[in-house]
């Protein structure tokens, strides 16, 4: 509702006077659904698209410029008598005879800003910011910024004439600047009018997540025994074992033979060892692993 309470409000159905066949009406409801914050400064959360800007298609709130502060001569009208894209439709009004397009578009005349604030951009992430642009003259400017603390995009698009376009801005917030009021301000300063629709901004990386807590993790499940098995065979004396030319497997152990067959026991496990010689060979086991 973009005007004051209206207790004398209805909604109507007009089908005109010249039809013919029946028209059926079913399972019409009209509530609210929201109460609109006009704040154009509010603290702007994600839309549930990620969308960051809110009202960018220009259609809620006062004069369907919520969330928008107009520094200038800018206008939402109900329709223009013209089409701006393929994807208008056009509907004629036999009363007055004007093409009437619905297409709900925000008109910037000269020298006159677009700003919307309280949105957070997030230290080292990169952002997408999109608009469709329209004009009828040459020559026409709209500078996009983007800033806060500091200014972190300043950008002029030419508007090309005769036809809705897409722009685009990609920039990336400095290392360590988290800004939770930054702004974008559309400005046309080229002395023309200039429509715009459809303006976004969404996040195209995702640097802020945070970390996995790794707090109720063994970090080193797996611990030496009282023989420090676990070091001791890693360490330049103890290699693992290799077949020599008659296919033999020899373990030098450096210790006793009950420590050197526990530890090939566990290392090697399919060998069978035979009884200690006790030869200062070490243990020596025929066959293949």
């Amino acid at each position: 509702m973009g005007n004051d309470t209206d207790p004398t409000a209805r909604l109507e159905f007009n089908l005109g006077s010249a039809g013919t066949a029946n028209v059926h009406i079913s399972n019409v409801k009209f509530e609210m659904v929201d109460q609109i914050e006009e704040d154009d400064n509010v603290q702007k959360t994600p839309l549930s698209d990620g969308n960051l800007i809110w009202n960018g298609t220009f259609d809620e709130g006062t004069a369907r410029r919520a969330y928008w502060t107009v520094d200038g001569s800018a206008t939402v009208p109900n329709f223009v008598n013209y089409k701006v894209a393929d994807r208008d439709h056009v509907v004629r009004n036999d009363r007055t005879g004007v093409d009437e397009n619905y297409a709900r578009r925000v008109i910037l005349n000269d020298m006159t800003s677009l700003d919307q604030g309280g949105l957070t951009l997030k230290q080292s992430d990169q952002y997408r910011l999109t608009f469709k642009a329209y004009t009828t003259e040459e020559d026409q400017i709209i500078q996009v910024l983007v800033y806060g603390e500091a200014s972190y995009a300043n950008v002029a698009y030419e508007i090309a004439a005769g036809s809705e376009n897409t722009y685009e801005l990609v920039f990336a917030m400095p290392y360590g600047v988290t800004d939770a009021d930054t702004h974008v301000m559309l400005y046309n300063c080229n002395g023309g009018e200039v429509q715009l629709d459809d303006v976004a901004m969404y996040p195209i990386t995702n640097n802020n997540a945070e970390a996995t807590d790794y707090s109720g993790v063994e970090k080193n499940p797996v611990t030496p025994d009282s023989d420090e098995f676990i070091v001791n065979y890693h360490t330049a004396a103890n290699e693992p074992a290799v077949p020599d030319a008659d296919g033999v497997y020899t373990i030098e152990t450096g210790a006793t033979a009950e420590s050197g067959r526990r530890r090939q026991d566990r290392r090697l496990p399919g060998i069978s060892v035979p009884a200690y010689d006790g030869s200062s060979t070490g243990l020596r086991q025929s066959g293949t692993v």
